[in-house]
């Protein structure tokens, strides 16, 4: 264990596997008119043997011990790795033998141990409206998780856009507010990834979920998924593979900050308050040089 758990009340979200596996796979209004129990993406059912699976914003820790116990079915060995503000329910589910290997409670990626302890190590990250969510600067929170993986890891986040009352519609691609700007900022993103990272499949979709804060009614959240790559892991022959994760993580957003904006909260979308966690989505702005 690292860190103190901050107090916080219940959240309003059911971390079974069913359920986050539903939200980290793109669905579009359709999908939900025949199917009552959608089936788990693969970034859950295909992880290798012997692979390292993070959450951000990990709740109780359900989630990781039942992809722990799906691994232990297939004979598979895992390793968890917690990252929770709040408190885990460490009697359930860090004993025996499917319980969460390390917990980090901290904020990331306002803390960067957990970037200094295992850059380069993860098989995959979830974030299911987690850190990206509630953070100051969610773009640091996107490069944190590129350090983290290994060039063959995957990261899936699905995050908040605009007050939960908007009408769930089939236009995907109507704009709405969310935690990384508008379509202009999401495109600088995807290229600071590209040119920066050498990660060349980042996207950013709204898709449809069903929602636990307004029971049962569909709505339409972000999507954002990539792979990792040498370069993030510290794994290729380039100048920043031999800095230390905490300087090349500092450059990267200090970089982001100039070439993308920092973040600036939308004051008529601070919808969702739990403790010190809200929900309000962003804006971004670049200073004149």
């Amino acid at each position: 264990l690292y860190g103190d758990p901050l107090n916080a009340p219940t959240w309003p979200q059911n971390r079974a596997l069913e359920n986050i596996g539903a939200l980290h796979t793109f669905h579009r209004l359709q999908d939900f008119d025949t199917q009552t129990t959608l089936p788990l993406p693969p970034l859950l059912t295909e992880l290798p043997n012997h692979s390292t699976v993070i959450d951000f914003g990990a709740g109780s820790g359900r989630l990781l011990y039942e992809i722990k116990e799906a691994a232990h079915q297939r004979n598979h060995a895992m390793t968890t790795i917690a990252v929770s503000g709040t408190k885990l329910n460490e009697e359930q589910h860090l004993k025996g033998e499917n319980a969460i290997d390390h917990v980090y409670y901290t904020l990331v990626p306002n803390n960067t141990i957990l970037l200094e302890q295992h850059r380069g190590q993860a098989d995959l990250i979830l974030d299911s409206y987690g850190p990206a969510t509630y953070t100051d600067n969610p773009i640091h929170l996107l490069i944190y998780a590129a350090l983290l993986l290994k060039p063959e890891g995957q990261f899936s986040c699905l995050s908040s856009t605009g007050h939960p009352g908007t009408e769930c519609t089939d236009d995907l691609e109507r704009p709405r507010p969310s935690m990384f700007g508008d379509a202009v900022t999401r495109a600088k993103i995807i290229n600071f990834f590209k040119q920066h990272l050498d990660i060349h499949d980042l996207t950013m979709k709204a898709s449809v979920i069903r929602s636990e804060v307004q029971v049962g009614q569909l709505k339409v959240d972000l999507l954002t998924q990539f792979s990792g790559s040498q370069q993030a892991a510290g794994l290729c022959n380039t100048r920043t593979a031999s800095m230390s994760p905490l300087t090349f993580y500092n450059d990267l957003i200090t970089l982001a900050d100039r070439e993308i904006g920092k973040p600036i909260e939308d004051s008529d979308n601070d919808w969702f308050i739990a403790g010190r966690f809200k929900v309000v989505t962003k804006h971004y702005t670049q200073q004149a040089r």
